[in-house]
């Protein structure tokens, strides 16, 4: 997950606060020390230090190099450099004569003095692509080759043109990229593509290039889901990740053949800093080490990369995770030169900023860097020879290397080709096909199966029909290996057509149909049967690729169907259901009467099974299942009613077929009414409640009551009790007063007027509303039927509705409510801190905690699958508690364009705050406050704004006691722990 794109969080700092340490767990043997507090530079994005030891640090609006000028180990004061980025630089290179940075929408360079610290001139612009967004530029490192190398997010806009020198590895570069840049001629290359969003990346002693991507968090329990990835980047790679160029969120698997995969994962995540370690101060494990950062769970994780064939093997190891209440987010790792030690910036949104020293205590101190251990070799004989080299990191290296040398004849290709289209290692493979992609027109007959892929995939662009002919004719062998028939299926699939499938950008569909092409190969009907004749092949890796494949070919045939619903039925893994269910409806199956139990049952019982292995799930899982959903519905067109009328049907996951069901939706309420009412503790979100609305009030009431104050959703109840008030409800119209927003207001009004007369606490509450309206015309009407609700109760008070006049005769009449009137909501942040400090945090209780979560609806924004803010795995490891608390408090203080609301304005003059979800000229899907999904068509829409609100309410705690602050934040505190 992105580092800018996270949390609204707001700084409280204070002296005490920024001399903390952080409370952590390291190697025995290391120690961690403040080298800079935030009183020097605050909310860090980037740190390099340079070749002298100077340590420069860059933030919003400012570079700083921290000056230690006592010698102790800390920085005691800082000095400004050169003309820094509004919007900060979100990568930094601090060489000797000059200062690399990306921001500004490009990169430039800062000439340094002789000096070392002071800038001695302007900035130059080099480049032009974006930067200060969530997934734009990033890091700026010099290779080995002494050229520039610019790590690129998937937003940068990165494209063909920057592909300038003819020997660029990638001609037309999709989603994040690695850019080489040539101070001497100006010119770019396009290193590798298919990144998501990494944040840095570095060389190791051999001068392979290695990066940490992010996660496609959003993802999470869906068959495309990957997690943080370290990769090692080889010239001409893809890495995987289409978006934006030609899908929303669907990634190619590492097992496709076309992909370079990773050499380690990492689970969930915020990827910020990358450093190999080049120095002799830490012990020898760690020289030539990856260091790398984690934001979410303020961790720092190794990886000692072990050689395995022409690249690396390598497990992320944690070297240092918080404990305790220490906030701890880090942002950028770079090592000292002169000394070996680590330096550690943390910040990010707003929060302390701080630089660490990371040191070992035994170690003596060293000034010696390791150096590269690149082999130059030049003459074009020797690289010929070099590709059939022992060395596997060397042949490679050959091979990418001769790929643009144009002098190569027929006869050397066909060499290094008959030496490495069947080398067991991926990675000469892989560049054994580029190789052949770039010298078209060669004849070159394979040897065997897996040199007819390595062919294969070089001629996928410009004999597409071949290419497929082959590679269907290797997945149907059964001699030959599982690799070998994996990677054939993909090669099969790329000759049908594009993957995904960039017309159906933003569903499910995008990585389970094909885009045909004019070009494109059509396999035969013939060739399909013979084709299922391979499945199920008894490897999972192989199955999974070939039941993608029958959805592509709309392969729609009783046979394959039923084998696909056997293996629908067998799988414990529903992660590979909800891919058998998405094959299944593209190919346009019917099911048979005997069938449609297995389907259903599958389609059901998803969401228990994620919650029995505890799995998570993120925004897109809920969307992604109404599609297939849809699709199995118009391939079965009694489908939607069998669902409602099961067995199995009625639980809260449930709720999100509720949108096909159309002469069932009234019987799948009853039965949601129904298990409310046994089970009022289940996960009940505003889907499945929505429904009741279907129900009469003897129905729906029932299940209301059990429900209310337990799930958040409150708001959404009341207006259905709203539609028939009674007075057994009278107090629930009372208390929501106090949450619920201005837009929904009228219904309860309205609710509150047929139940009048209230009692005299109900008219108190109502009077609070006044102070707390907007004073916007639009909300006179509000205004107008409050006060007329309150005479009700005062007879005697003015007859205009005028608020300073009811204070003034409240002054005179009634105590209580001018305390009303004059109440006005929120608490300064010294209250705050003076009530915080009271509170004795160590007696909250983490299960009492989760309760108050759910019931203060933070559950709603900040878990399960349709969760609006971001998860809270680590939040108390990464920040402070105040800062914690006080974000909570005073959420709209710091927001990350992410989390701000979008106000859409219908053309009835409704006005709509959510989180965008998709959006397209046809219209938006929004997420309310609620969780609750909404959809806009595009003439519905009159005016979109971004407003400066988080969809976060304020006021969360006003009204909670001590001690269920100190159990909200005991169980916060407990989210990201092993089994939480």
């Amino acid at each position: 997950m992105n580092l800018l794109a996270y949390f609204a969080l707001v700084l409280f700092t204070s002296s005490q606060i920024s001399n903390q340490l952080p409370e952590v767990k390291m190697p025995t043997g290391f120690e961690i020390l403040p080298y800079a507090d935030d009183s020097l530079a605050s909310d860090i994005y980037c740190l390099s230090i340079s070749p002298k030891g100077d340590v420069m640090v860059s933030g919003k609006g400012y570079f700083r190099i921290l000056i230690d000028s006592n010698n102790d180990g800390k920085a005691d004061s800082f000095k400004d450099f050169g003309k820094a980025p509004i919007d900060g630089a979100t990568g930094l290179l601090f060489e000797k004569n000059l200062l690399w940075y990306t921001g500004n929408q490009g990169l430039w360079s800062i000439p340094i003095a002789d000096d070392g610290v002071t800038a001695a001139g302007p900035g130059v612009k080099h480049l032009s692509f974006k930067t200060g967004g969530e997934h734009e530029a990033h890091a700026v490192k010099r290779g080995p080759d002494g050229l520039i190398y610019i790590l690129c997010g998937n937003n940068t806009g990165i494209n063909s043109a920057f592909a300038m020198e003819d020997s660029s590895p990638v001609k037309k570069p999709i989603a994040g990229t690695v850019i080489k840049y040539n101070p001497e001629n100006k010119k770019t290359e396009v290193f590798v593509d298919g990144l998501r969003n990494p944040y840095c990346f570095d060389f190791n002693l051999d001068g392979e290039l290695f990066t940490f991507d992010s996660d496609n968090e959003r993802c999470i329990a869906l068959p495309w889901y990957e997690p943080t990835r370290i990769y090692h980047l080889v010239s001409g790679g893809r890495y995987g990740w289409w978006n934006p160029q030609h899908s929303e969120t669907w990634r190619s698997p590492p097992s496709h053949a076309d992909i370079i995969p990773p050499i380690a994962t990492a689970g969930r995540g915020s990827p910020t800093g990358v450093l190999c370690y080049k120095g002799t101060h830490f012990p020898p494990k760690y020289q030539g080490a990856l260091f790398i950062l984690d934001w979410t769970f303020g961790r720092i994780l190794t990886c000692e990369l072990q050689p395995k064939d022409s690249s690396y093997s390598t497990n992320a190891d944690v070297f240092l995770e918080p404990k305790g209440n220490s906030g701890f987010a880090p942002t950028a790792v770079d090592m000292n030169p002169i000394t070996g030690e680590l330096f550690i910036s943390i910040g990010g949104r707003g929060t302390k900023g701080s630089v660490f020293r990371i040191k070992h205590k035994t170690n003596p101190i060293s000034a010696s860097t390791l150096p590269y251990k690149v082999k130059i070799i030049n003459p074009e004989k020797a690289l010929i020879t070099a590709t059939s080299s022992s060395n596997l990191l060397e042949r490679r290296k050959a091979i990418e290397f001769l790929r643009f040398e144009t002098a190569l004849t027929p006869e050397s290709i066909n060499k290094i080709f008959s030496a490495n289209a069947d080398h067991p290692d991926r990675f000469i493979r892989y560049a054994t096909t580029k190789l052949i992609e770039t010298h078209k027109g060669i004849n070159i007959i394979p040897s065997n199966n897996i040199a007819a892929n390595t062919l294969g995939l070089a001629e996928l662009k410009s004999q597409p029909s071949k290419a497929g002919i082959i590679a269907f004719e290797n997945t149907i062998n059964k001699k030959a290996s599982f690799p070998t028939r994996l990677d054939s299926v993909r090669i099969m699939q790329m000759a049908m057509g594009e993957l995904p499938n960039i017309s159906q950008r933003g569903n499910y569909r995008e990585g389970y149909s094909i885009k045909q092409l004019k070009e494109s190969w059509s396999p035969t009907l013939e060739q399909t049967k013979l084709l299922a004749l391979s499945y199920p092949s008894g490897d999972s890796g192989l199955d999974f690729e070939l039941e993608r494949t029958f959805g592509l070919m709309k392969f729609n045939d009783n046979k394959i169907l039923s084998l696909l619903l056997d293996q629908l039925s067998n799988s414990d893994d529903p992660v590979r259901k909800i891919h058998l269910l998405a094959s299944i409806a593209q190919t346009g199956s019917s099911f048979s009467e005997e069938q449609k139990p297995k389907a259903i049952k599958a389609m059901l019982n998803l969401g228990a099974e994620l919650n029995i292995k505890s799995m998570k799930r993120d925004r897109n899982w809920p969307l992604r299942l109404q599609e297939i959903f849809a699709d199995l519905c118009k391939n079965n067109k009694d489908f939607s009613n069998l669902v409602a009328n099961s067995d199995h049907f009625g639980f809260p996951d449930h709720a999100i077929y509720l949108g096909e069901m159309k002469e069932a939706k009234k019987n799948a309420a009853k039965k949601f009414a129904a298990k409310m009412q046994a089970k009022p503790d289940l996960a009940w979100n505003s889907q499945s409640v929505r429904v009741l609305e279907l129900l009469p009030p003897e129905e729906s009431f029932p299940a209301i009551r059990v429900l209310w104050g337990e799930h958040g959703l409150d708001e959404i109840l009341i207006k259905i009790l709203a539609k028939n008030p009674v007075r057994e409800d009278l107090q629930k119209f009372t208390t929501i007063l106090r949450q619920i927003s201005n837009d929904d207001l009228p219904d309860i009004l309205l609710a509150l007027d047929k139940l009048a007369p209230l009692g005299e606490a109900e008219y108190l509450l109502l009077a609070q509303k006044l102070p707390n309206l907007p004073s916007e015309p639009k909300y006179k009407p509000l205004q107008d039927q409050v006060f007329s609700l309150l005479r009700k109760k005062w007879a005697t008070a003015p007859a205009t509705n005028q608020m300073q006049e009811w204070i003034m005769w409240a002054k005179a009449n009634d105590a209580k409510l001018l305390t009303s009137l004059t109440m006005s909501g929120g608490i300064s942040l010294d209250q705050w801190k003076t009530r915080f400090d009271k509170i004795k945090w160590d007696e909250g209780d983490i299960s009492k905690g989760k309760k108050t979560f759910t019931q203060l609806k933070c559950a709603s924004c900040h878990s399960g699958s349709q969760a609006l803010g971001p998860a809270l795995e680590g939040v108390a490891q990464r920040f402070s508690r105040f800062d914690l608390l006080n974000a909570i408090v005073h959420p709209d203080k710091d927001v990350p364009n992410r989390y701000r609301a979008i106000a859409y304005t219908t053309t009835k003059g409704k006005i709509i705050l959510g989180l965008v979800v998709y959006e397209s000229a046809d219209g938006v899907l929004l997420q309310t406050s609620t969780g609750e999904p909404q959809r806009l068509s595009g003439n519905e829409i009159s005016l979109r704004q971004q407003t400066q609100k988080s969809i976060m309410p304020a006021g969360l705690l006003d009204e909670a006691k001590d001690q269920e602050i100190a159990d909200l934040f005991a169980y916060m505190k407990s989210l990201g722990k092993t089994g939480k």
